[in-house]
């Protein structure tokens, strides 16, 4: 990313008809702990590494996205879009969060949303 436009990698999405059902696999059967939980999605954690999976509802044709952070939206998907990207324009969810559903250039989802706590150099 350019100077002062950072993104901060945080999870990988995947994306299920049935959140509850979904939670209950990966924690009984692939060790994963709750950590947060929403009417559209679950954040499951694994307990010694600490990276995380977050189980989502989506608009999204394929099964998984990449989720990135930024505190610049316009300047991310400005510099998305001049390096060929699929980038609509970002929406609001009822939850006050701001995202662009996103496709790079071979088509891999990535959801980029913005926080104030992202890396910015």
């Amino acid at each position: 990313m350019s100077e002062g436009n950072r993104c901060q990698f945080t999870d990988t999405m995947i994306h299920v008809a049935e959140l509850d059902s979904a939670a209950r696999f990966w924690t009984s059967a692939m060790g994963m702990i709750e950590v947060e939980r929403s009417d559209t999605g679950i954040i499951l954690e694994d307990p010694d590494s600490k990276q995380r999976i977050t189980l989502v509802s989506s608009e999204f044709e394929t099964n998984y996205a990449l989720a990135l952070a930024t505190s610049n939206m316009k300047a991310t998907l400005d510099l998305l879009r001049a390096r060929g990207a699929n980038v609509p324009e970002p929406v609001k969810a009822d939850s006050g969060l701001e995202y662009a559903l996103c496709k790079d250039p071979f088509g891999i989802p990535i959801m980029v949303y913005v926080t104030e706590s992202a890396t910015e150099d």
